[in-house]
């Protein structure tokens, strides 16, 4: 299934695809596509509502969260007609912009490389209502798949939980700059990564996450500190996996 933009998938009529649109214009060319080739159709917010094929998911990316945010209640009647996600970049606003997506029922994937501080206290707070609010009740990745991971050990590691993996996702950049900001579409990329990072000393080699992480907070930059910041809120998920476990154990031994 390739990620690509609308004028790749018309020059390329067959296969399944994620579509990315930033246009009105797009959208009058994505009336030349088979609906059935879409998996989804990528968008910025301010195209959500346009008429995009009948019941197509939609993946609504935010540019700037902290703007966007209370433009997304505008998502409630669109989400009646077919699913949607919002995907959240790990910039100022995500824990606002992530919430009022939680509280609206609305699926979230945070795509939060290398989070500095102010995104890791945003995370803690996003990971705080996931875990315990009471209106979540649609999945949010990376979240979500860490949970699982710690919880039955078959969750999809990161890269694929984010649909990043290019073995699962390849992404067809428009231009040098779209290149640059995704990983490079190249069988193996996660894997040989990862091998380099391992073979270089990286924090990879002794962290105990590496198996569900697989180097996915060291990239692009390989000397980012995950230490401190990306492994306490990786952390705090494992030992809420743990009580999880704990609670459910304890929830069957008083059945029996």
């Amino acid at each position: 299934m390739h990620h690509a933009s609308v004028g790749w998938a018309l020059a390329h009529p067959t296969g399944p695809l994620v579509v990315r649109v930033t246009t009105a214009a797009d959208l009058t060319a994505t009336s030349g596509l088979d609906p059935a080739r879409i998996v989804a159709i990528e968008m910025p917010l301010h195209l959500a509502d346009a008429r995009w094929p009948e019941d197509v998911p939609l993946d609504v990316v935010l540019g700037d969260p902290s703007r966007e945010a209370a433009g997304l209640y505008a998502l409630v009647p669109v989400s009646r007609q077919r699913p949607v996600r919002v995907t959240v970049p790990g910039r100022p606003g995500l824990a606002r912009a992530s919430r009022i997506a939680m509280a609206l029922h609305l699926p979230v994937r945070l795509l939060t490389p290398q989070p500095p501080p102010d995104v890791l206290a945003d995370l803690d707070d996003v990971l705080e209502v996931y875990l315990h609010g009471e209106q979540t009740t649609a999945p949010v990745e990376f979240l979500q798949s860490a949970l699982a991971w710690w919880l039955h050990g078959d969750a999809p590691p990161a890269w694929v939980a984010l649909e990043l993996d290019p073995d699962w996702f390849p992404r067809i950049a428009d231009d040098a700059a779209d290149t640059g900001a995704w990983p490079a579409p190249e069988p193996g990329f996660v894997p040989a990564r990862l091998a380099r990072l391992v073979e270089a000393g990286a924090e990879c080699t002794t962290c105990r996450f590496v198996d569900w992480c697989q180097g996915f907070f060291k990239w692009p930059d390989p000397a980012y500190v995950c230490e401190g910041g990306v492994t306490r809120l990786l952390a705090r998920i494992e030992d809420s996996a743990a009580q999880l476990t704990r609670d459910l154990d304890e929830a069957r031994g008083l059945e029996r």
